[in-house]
């Protein structure tokens, strides 16, 4: 006997899944098109897949569309969602969406931890804006979000390209001190 695979929720984000790691973004966006025209359960999962094979390509555009019709198809999204949502515009240096990004997810209620905060420190420094990077770090401080050696490192490396290098120096510090808030301790 032949056995039938159903065209539903669980085999399309599998399908999408594996997409992602084949590199294969226009495979995973057919699928959520297909998905979406057969009126096939959308998930956060399905969303999360799908950004994700975009991400992993650089396909920032792609990316916020995927953003929009998620928040159209009233799917929640996670801090997963906007971790690799803000890497894809990391790494396109965007860091203007990369912080808008990070404003639409607070505001939606989805709390930023670490790596949203690097993602978007990164694309502020790969953008050379130091003054948006520190900016961040002080945000970033504020709601006792742990600091790493990516993000304080970016943040460094910001204010060393725009000549800042008494800002490099107290980055430095507080590096090694391991938290944001002893910047003036140190």
């Amino acid at each position: 006997p032949q056995s039938q695979v159903e065209f539903n929720t669980v085999t399309c984000n599998t399908t999408i899944s594996a997409c992602e790691k084949a590199g294969r973004w226009e495979k995973a966006l057919q699928l959520l098109k297909v998905m979406a025209q057969s009126r096939v359960e959308l998930d956060m999962t399905t969303f999360n897949a799908t950004i994700s094979a975009c991400e992993k390509c650089g396909k920032w555009e792609h990316v916020l569309q995927i953003l929009n019709s998620m928040a159209r198809s009233s799917v929640e999204s996670d801090t997963i969602t906007f971790n690799a949502a803000m890497n894809t515009c990391e790494h396109a240096a965007n860091w203007e969406k990369a912080v808008q990004l990070l404003g639409l997810a607070a505001q939606i209620g989805v709390e930023p931890n670490t790596i949203t905060f690097s993602a978007a420190i990164g694309a502020c420094e790969k953008s050379g804006k130091w003054e948006k990077t520190l900016e961040l770090a002080d945000v970033m401080a504020r709601n006792s979000v742990q600091s790493n050696t990516i993000t304080v490192s970016a943040a460094i490396c910001a204010c060393e390209m725009a000549g800042k290098p008494k800002k490099a120096v107290q980055l430095s510090a507080a590096m090694m001190c391991l938290n944001w808030r002893n910047l003036a301790a140190c």
